[in-house]
């Protein structure tokens, strides 16, 4: 079970996926009941989107559309699958990046048709691992979690004096418990389960200064008000503020 930076889930129901599977005709995906069930719409490690049982069939002729018209042009070297198989495949999800997630019914497979890539990956575990792209990219992280983006609001501070990534995420953490932190070359990412949120710290190379965006509950402002106070007294401002 990935963690969840918020517990309030928008799930498919039982009914919602029996109607699928009629439309559909042929099984489902392996691990897409459980999925839309468990966990539902939102975004599977801050990449992967499966889409819900209602949205599939609406979508579907416009993706299988737009692969008959450009499967040539991005995919063509590909010779694992022809474009008319591919367009007569059934879109169940995509990336944060654009790359389509597709099912043929026909192989009952999932694949991706990446968006920058010219290659098709297949899913070997289907949505059981929706990070598992097989001879595509490793996605996989070391923490993995899901966010559901309801009632998600934003804001983001700057400063314009040098504050190091560990200043400000000390001043955060000194108001509000990180359940886990990841480090990168670019910053870090705190987890902070008493906002249903987290905070991304950024750090261009050869820059002083740090960039924070805090993605929250709105319904728990309150809750954010001693962060931005500390951030606040370290010298930072706010610079935008999204709902």
């Amino acid at each position: 079970m990935p963690y969840l930076i918020t517990p309030k889930l928008r799930v498919a129901t039982d009914a919602d996926v029996q109607a699928l599977s009629a439309w559909l005709g042929h099984p489902l995906p392996p691990g897409y009941a459980d999925h839309v069930k468990r966990l539902g719409y939102g975004t599977y490690d801050n990449r992967v989107i499966v889409h819900m049982p209602a949205d599939i069939p609406a979508q579907t002729q416009d993706e299988q559309d737009f692969i008959l018209e450009y499967f040539d042009e991005f995919w063509g070297e590909d010779t694992s699958i022809t474009r008319d198989e591919a367009a007569r495949a059934v879109p169940f999800g995509d990336s944060i990046d654009g790359d389509k997630i597709l099912y043929s019914c026909e192989r009952q497979q999932l694949f991706v048709l990446p968006r920058h890539d010219d290659r098709v990956y297949w899913m070997p575990r289907g949505f059981e691992d929706p990070l598992d792209w097989g001879d595509g990219p490793d996605l996989h992280s070391d923490f993995i979690t899901f966010d559901s983006g309801i009632d998600r609001a934003v804001v983001e501070l700057f400063t314009a004096q040098s504050l190091s990534v560990d200043q400000v995420a000390a001043a955060v953490t000194q108001q509000l418990e990180a359940a886990h932190r990841v480090d990168a070359s670019w910053g870090a990412l705190l987890y902070l389960p008493a906002l249903h949120g987290r905070v991304q710290l950024t750090q261009a190379p050869g820059d002083s200064r740090a960039v924070a965006r805090i993605d929250y509950d709105k319904m728990l402002e309150a809750t954010l008000t001693p962060v931005l106070d500390a951030l606040e007294d370290l010298g930072m401002f706010i610079t935008n503020r999204m709902d």
